[in-house]
């Protein structure tokens, strides 16, 4: 094939794919649903080649936005807090039940699951009996299984206890012994 002629196969083809974008794009994504190992193979050997490159741009990316938020007038801060203060107050309740169906998703629970649990409790709290107003999912970090619904305090205690029944005794024989005087 002379020169020529490949230029104008290119630019043939050039002018085809700009003509027919639309079913250029239903094609390949036809082709991505029918191969997604296919797919996933792909970008992970895109990533491995360029790793650099993508940390590179990543770092540029945060980097970009980190200025043009640092660039904003203290003006235009105000106008974007005062925004997302009337937006919020606007949307409160549709904004908290967006929140609450996310963390219900978040441990395959379903309302009438939760409804469930907290009658089982008796709408107080597993551990010290309270009501909360606010209640936190409490679940096993390793398997993600629900074990009941705490108030904040006792949430974050045994959080902080590293979820060990050893460390809440140790913590439990240690109140006992200063308690006693």
């Amino acid at each position: 094939m002379a020169l020529k002629d490949k230029e104008t196969y290119n630019a043939y083809q050039k002018a085809w794919r700009t003509a027919n974008k639309e079913k250029l794009k239903r094609y390949a994504d036809k082709w991505r649903a029918k191969n997604p190992d296919r797919v996933k193979a792909a970008q992970q050997r895109y990533r491995e080649a360029n790793r650099d490159r993508i940390r590179q741009y990543q770092k540029s990316a945060v980097a970009v936005e980190r200025d043009r938020l640092r660039a904003q007038t203290p003006e235009r801060k105000a106008q974007v807090r005062e925004y997302h203060k009337r937006y919020y107050a606007e949307n409160r309740n549709k904004i908290l039940a967006r929140s609450k169906e996310r963390r219900f998703a978040q441990y395959a629970l379903t309302r009438s699951a939760f409804a469930a649990m907290l009658d089982t409790q008796n709408n107080k709290c597993a551990i010290c009996q309270t009501t909360p107003k606010v209640w936190n999912i409490d679940h096993d970090h390793k398997t993600g299984k629900v074990r009941g619904l705490l108030c904040n305090p006792c949430n974050i205690a045994i959080g902080l206890l590293k979820d060990s029944p050893q460390f809440c005794l140790l913590a439990a024989k240690y109140l006992e012994k200063y308690n006693k005087s």
